[in-house]
């Protein structure tokens, strides 16, 4: 599913793609810290060829997290929390959401100051409707650099001549597509990304479908390189 043709793809032994670093597979993207180019791209498409998404009311969405755990146990009232082993430390960000990895009654937490002498996080607890819980030493976390930001869906369309001459417009390819901002690749590390599919109703603004891609794995693995040229 992912162009390698589009952007730079690490299997493509890409300048600065060499290795994996700290990631937990191959990375599908390298990019180095504070670059916005090249967009990060993949094609959609089945047994039938090119998936057509060009129908009112499909618009695209993508997500991006690091995966980290407690160092030690939670209360409702803490306020400060370390990642295990520091994994994830150098990664954070003032304004990341952290969200606790269980699929019922999770919690949201902002990230609102950061130590790098104790290499604590403070965060805010029980945000964006949810409530402030008791944790134990060693739980998952999902770090959100982005979440739910705008993408786009390009369709690539070609004129075919047909055996008797005539010609039509056929769709060639069709691409999800997520621009970076500074912001969102400013710190290196290894990082998942998640497009998502949403159908809105155009009379109600209900969401009629969603799907999420990739379906093979909680994401697309992307590797953001430091440089020594990256301003402080």
């Amino acid at each position: 599913m992912y162009n390698a043709e589009i952007g730079v793809g690490c299997g493509s032994g890409a300048s600065g793609c060499n290795g994996t670093g700290a990631c937990p597979r191959t990375p599908d993207f390298c990019i180095k810290r504070h670059d916005t180019r090249p967009p990060f791209k993949i094609s959609m498409s089945d047994c039938d060829g090119p998936i057509d998404l060009d129908e009112e009311g499909v618009v695209a969405e993508a997500s991006m997290w690091f995966d980290a755990k407690l160092k030690s146990a939670l209360v409702p009232s803490s306020t400060q929390i370390r990642f295990a082993d520091d994994i994830g430390f150098e990664s954070v960000l003032v304004g990341d959401t952290i969200l606790t990895s269980r699929a019922r009654s999770p919690e949201k937490m902002v990230v609102v100051s950061i130590s790098e002498s104790a290499r604590t996080v403070t965060v805010s607890r029980g945000q964006n409707g949810t409530t402030a819980q008791a944790w134990e030493k060693g739980t998952g976390l999902r770090v959100f650099r982005f979440m739910d930001e705008p993408a786009s869906i390009e369709s690539i369309v070609e004129s075919v001549e047909s055996i008797d001459g005539a010609v039509s417009d056929e769709l060639a390819d069709t691409l999800l597509v997520f621009g970076w901002t500074p912001e969102q690749t400013s710190m290196p590390g290894c990082y998942w990304l998640e497009f998502k599919l949403l159908k809105i109703s155009p009379g109600t603004s209900a969401v009629e479908w969603v799907k999420r891609v990739p379906l093979s794995s909680d994401g697309f693995v992307i590797n953001i390189i430091d440089s020594p040229t990256t301003p402080a």
